[in-house]
C-alpha cells in the first residue's frame, strides 16, 4: 500500500479509537508526505476514502493560521471524497458525503477560493482573460460580490450532500461511524437541515461536479 494511504489510515485509527494526540501528529505526517510526493501520487492513491476522512479532519480539527495549508487540505479531501462518492454506494458512500458536508458546515471558508475558481468558470461574467493586473480591472478573486455570489453556492452544495447521508422522510441518518457521536450528528443534521426542492439540490450536484473539476485541474497542473 502507499505510504499517503497507509498513514491516513493510521491517523484514522487514532481518530476513531479518540487518541486526538496521536490523530492530529499523524494528520500533520500526511499533509508533510502527501506535499513531498506530490499530486500525482495523491490522485493515484489506493485508499481514497480514508485519505479523504484523513484531511477532511484536518481541515475540520486542525488549529493552524495558514489559510492555504488548510485549503489545501480542504481541496485533497473534496478530491478524494467526491471521487469514491462517484464509484460506490451504501454506507461507506454515505460517510464520505457526510465529511464533504462537515467541511462545507464547519470550514467552508477553506474552500472558497476554489468555490469563487468554480462560480467565476461556469456562473459569472467575469472572465479570466478580463483580469489584468495594474490595468484598471477588477480582480474578481478579491470582489466581494462575487466572493459572496459565488459562496451561497455552498447551500445547495450541502444539501445535495445531505441527501446521500440523511434520510429525511424518516429522519435518520444512513450511516454509522466511529469517533463521532452519532446523536449529535443527527441533532445537528435535524436542526440545520432545510429540504430544498429537487432543482436545487440538482444546483448542488451539478456545481459539486465543476468544483470537483476545477480541483482536479490545479493538481494535474500540479502534477
Amino acid at each position: 500500500m502507499d505510504r499517503i494511504s497507509s498513514t491516513a489510515i493510521e491517523a484514522v485509527n487514532y481518530y476513531e479509537n479518540r487518541d486526538l494526540y496521536h490523530c492530529m501528529n499523524t494528520l500533520g505526517d500526511l499533509y508533510n508526505i502527501t506535499a513531498r510526493a506530490g499530486s500525482l501520487a495523491l490522485m493515484q492513491t489506493e485508499d481514497k476514502f480514508k485519505v479523504g476522512k484523513a484531511f477532511a479532519l484536518f481541515t475540520i480539527m486542525a488549529k493552524v493560521q495558514d489559510k492555504d495549508l488548510l485549503s489545501v487540505a480542504a481541496e485533497n479531501a473534496f478530491f478524494c471524497l467526491y471521487k469514491f462518492c462517484t464509484e460506490n454506494v451504501g454506507e461507506s458512500r454515505a460517510v464520505a458525503a457526510y465529511y464533504i458536508w462537515g467541511i462545507l458546515k464547519y470550514a467552508p471558508e477553506t474552500l472558497q477560493d476554489k468555490i469563487v475558481e468554480t462560480y467565476i468558470a461556469n456562473y459569472s461574467s467575469h472572465g479570466i482573460c478580463n483580469f489584468r493586473p495594474g490595468y484598471g480591472f477588477i480582480n474578481p478573486y478579491d470582489d466581494k460580490a462575487t466572493i459572496d455570489n459565488a459562496m451561497q453556492f455552498v447551500t445547495f452544495i450541502k444539501s445535495y450532500f445531505v441527501t446521500l447521508f440523511y434520510n429525511s422522510d424518516n429522519k435518520q441518518l444512513l450511516f454509522q461511524e466511529k469517533g463521532i457521536v452519532m446523536s449529535e450528528v443527527l441533532d445537528s443534521v435535524r436542526l440545520n437541515h432545510i429540504v430544498l426542492p429537487l432543482e436545487k439540490q440538482n444546483v448542488g450536484y451539478v456545481f459539486s461536479q465543476q468544483l470537483f473539476d476545477e480541483i482536479e485541474n490545479t493538481l494535474n497542473k500540479d502534477y
